[in-house]
């Protein structure tokens, strides 16, 4: 399989049987949504408040995550407080907002955002699902409430078909095309698809392999997203047990599965292990 850029980890011998799955769940509330993500490598809540139209609060908390910069884009997200739930798509996702962003994070409050204007809809679940790409092309699909609205075949990170989409790229030149497709309900369930193609490239690596090593090791990623930002590139660290083999189906855990130090648990002990010596995780850094 070729990919947009080569990642740096050990290759998986496993790659080839499994399904990369991502779920989206979208509940509202009187003035509030609830939005949870569950996929191979992330689990993540944003709460959402509005009101007159304005997002007027925003809470986001990542339970299972493999790195240590990831909670912190939590912050970086309540620069959305006091923008209008009906903002254009493109302007939301202004190009230097994304990459101050992680990109999953920022993904599930657009959701929660684009659920709020809904406030007549109890709420919605996405499911998406990337199989591991080999020798032929595969069949990747979304669903909302059970319901298909995409089911493409792709290859090397292009569709095949519908014929109508043949020759579209995912990942790098996706959003532009897909803007001038879809609309409405259609665009959002493609962005959702198009996003598990994207992490489904994590799929053919060994990225616990690097646990206790700085982010800087895979710094073809640097500049993307909250967690590769240049200047934490050095002091972030990959982490253990935040992947999840969701072949079978997701397994969603309730917010209240995970507690405060739930992230501190899973380095601790780690040390860091770099050129010029090395630093317990759990120390100063």
């Amino acid at each position: 399989m070729s990919a947009p850029y080569a990642l740096p980890f050990p290759r998986d011998p496993a790659y080839g049987n499994r399904v990369v799955r991502r779920r989206f769940r979208l509940i509202n509330h009187a003035g509030r949504v609830e939005a949870h993500l569950s996929d191979e490598f992330h689990e993540m809540h944003c709460t959402l408040w509005h009101a007159g139209g304005i997002i007027t609060d925003i809470d986001a908390r990542a339970f299972r995550i493999p790195t240590t910069a990831c909670p912190g884009a939590a912050v970086v997200l309540r620069e959305l407080i006091g923008l209008p739930l009906a903002m254009p798509r493109e302007e939301l996702y202004e190009k230097a907002r994304v990459r101050r962003n992680c990109t999953h994070m920022f993904d599930l409050a657009a959701l929660a955002i684009a659920q709020a204007a809904r406030p007549h809809e109890a709420g919605r679940v996405y499911d998406a699902a990337v199989p591991d790409e080999t020798d032929a092309p595969v069949t990747v699909i979304v669903e909302c409430d059970g319901q298909v609205i995409h089911r493409w075949l792709v290859r090397d990170h292009h569709i095949v078909e519908p014929e109508a989409l043949a020759g579209r790229p995912l990942l790098r030149g996706f959003t532009r095309w897909a803007a001038e497709t879809f609309e409405g309900d259609a665009l959002e369930a493609a962005i959702v698809l198009e996003r598990t193609c994207l992490i489904a490239q994590g799929g053919p690596y060994l990225s616990e392999a690097f646990t206790g090593r700085t982010l800087r090791l895979n710094a073809v990623m640097a500049g993307v997203c909250h967690g590769y930002a240049e200047a934490t590139l050095d002091s972030s660290w990959f982490i253990a047990g935040a992947r999840r083999d969701f072949t079978a189906g997701v397994v969603e855990q309730p917010v209240n599965f995970f507690t405060e130090d739930h992230v501190e648990a899973w380095t601790e002990g780690v040390t860091c292990r770099s050129d010029t010596g090395s630093q317990a995780l759990s120390g100063d850094r």
